[in-house]
């Protein structure tokens, strides 16, 4: 999680510190609201309880009037999709995994905020991505490299540095040593915030895009064959994690529209049956008995061919 918070700091300042001008405000205000999105996802996600079962649900597990497992070592009864977690010697509903990063599990009442931190904060990268980027193509084209009057392409700054070859690489350093010190230091700034942004925005969308595809197929990390008839459509699916209203879907907060559902009890699709004709399975049934009949006669006497069931 340093990382993430260290990246953050890194581009507020190259962007805001560091620039000679400003950016626009469109794009200030921009950016600050992905920030306020990411963290504030964030702390939702860390200070949210994941969801225990009631009480009264365990007195009636134990009772058996409701369907759960016990747990082999504690005795606790966990109810479907739910998991025991040794670590609060607590039940949790429709758990999907531990995260070692805010050192939280995330279950069914947090399990919103962790996908929003996640995509928020990819898509916080891209933005800062794009932004020093920008600035580090200007600032470069200001000395004369990538603008084609010197003869070098952007493509010679990018690691390992010297990919255009040796004569590309010789007349970018030349084009360095003419920089003014503090033009130095920002392309530096530049350069490294770039590569970790670039390495961020695609690690955190391929996790984000992960967990939003399970969201969608109404799956979790730690994912069982059955888990498949849970899926009961995509908008039901989404509700039972991100609420029963679509507009704040997008926002880290719970008012009245709390995951759909209770966390125990689960809607579930129709199992899909065979489409055996009702004539083939009466044939199935006379071959059968024709075939046990003959096995009987042949046992019995001893001395018969073998039946052609066939005929």
């Amino acid at each position: 999680m340093s990382l993430i918070w260290a990246l953050i700091l890194g581009n507020w300042t190259m962007n805001e510190i560091m620039r000679p001008e400003r950016w626009s405000a469109p794009v200030v205000a921009l950016g600050y609201v992905l920030v306020i999105l990411t963290v504030a996802s964030f702390f939702q996600c860390v200070c949210t309880h994941p969801g225990a079962p009631p009480a009264a649900w365990r007195a009636a597990a134990l009772d058996g009037a409701e369907p759960c497992v016990l747990h082999h070592s504690s005795g606790e009864p966990v109810p479907p999709r739910g998991r025991y977690y040794r670590r609060w010697d607590a039940t949790l509903l429709a758990f999907d995994h531990h995260c070692w990063w805010i050192g939280r599990p995330v279950a069914w009442r947090n399990r919103k905020f962790f996908v929003l931190f996640v995509l928020y904060a990819a898509a916080l990268s891209g933005y800062g991505l794009v932004l020093t980027a920008l600035d580090l193509c200007a600032l470069l084209q200001s000395y004369g490299i990538g603008n084609g009057a010197s003869g070098l392409s952007l493509l010679s700054l990018l690691p390992p540095v010297g990919l255009g070859g040796p004569m590309q690489a010789a007349m970018l350093g030349i084009a360095l040593s003419q920089m003014e010190t503090d033009d130095l230091s920002r392309l530096a700034g530049l350069y490294v915030i770039v590569c970790f942004d670039l390495a961020a925005t695609l690690l955190l969308g391929a996790f984000g895009a992960w967990h939003l595809r399970m969201v969608l197929r109404n799956a979790t990390s730690i994912g069982t064959p059955e888990e498949v008839r849970y899926d009961v459509g995509t908008a039901a699916n989404v509700r039972q994690v991100f609420g029963r209203r679509p507009l704040l879907w997008g926002l880290p907060v719970w008012l009245d529209d709390a995951p759909e559902g209770d966390g125990i009890h689960w809607p579930t699709k129709p199992m899909t049956k065979p489409t055996t004709k009702p004539e083939s399975v009466r044939e199935s049934r006379a071959e059968t008995a024709h075939s046990n009949n003959c096995t009987a006669i042949t046992a019995e006497v001893g001395l018969l061919p073998p039946c052609d069931l066939g005929g």
